[in-house]
């Protein structure tokens, strides 16, 4: 599957990674045995009913059709409550993931985790929470995630949460 705009998770992806990820590309390109560049991407879309984790494996397309990346698979799995429903409770939100980060750390091979970049999308419940309940979710589940491994160079510095 080639990446449109009908891919709105991957679509995050790219707006925020596409440099690095064709930088990885340049710098690991098997040009002796023409081997295309893998990546993977992690995606956790935390909404107000669930937490959904979309993990792409893809190659840098060189078709030269102006798509950049092309999805070999994705990877999909959904829990439930979302985020927002542990807002007097931000470490059993962060919790809430572990499933979902098992899932990812089984699939990405782990020559390739470092340089794997996770973001975090957290949208419709969390900017309803009042005070600084929001926050407290999305620290705790920051800290769950950089103590379960993600807390090497460069996925520290691609997590991203985004409220609006």
């Amino acid at each position: 599957m080639e990446i449109g705009p009908g891919s709105l998770s991957f679509a995050y992806f790219l707006d925020e990674f596409a440099g690095i990820a064709l930088f990885f590309c340049s710098t690991e390109f098997d040009g002796v045995n023409d081997v295309p560049c893998r990546f993977f991407a992690i995606v956790f879309d935390a909404g107000s009913t669930g937490t959904r984790l979309h993990l792409y494996r893809y190659v840098h397309n060189t078709d030269h059709n102006g798509i950049p990346f092309k999805v070999e698979e994705e990877v999909f799995r959904e829990v439930s409550p979302g985020l927002s429903s542990f807002s007097n409770d931000p470490a059993a939100a962060a919790a809430s993931l572990r499933s979902l980060l098992q899932t990812a750390q089984t699939t990405v091979p782990l020559s390739m985790w470092a340089k794997t970049p996770i973001t975090l999308k957290a949208t419709a419940g969390l900017r309803l929470l009042p005070g600084d309940l929001a926050d407290d979710i999305l620290d705790a589940v920051s800290s769950f995630l950089f103590s379960n491994n993600c807390q090497h160079e460069l996925a520290a510095s691609m997590l991203f949460f985004a409220q609006g």
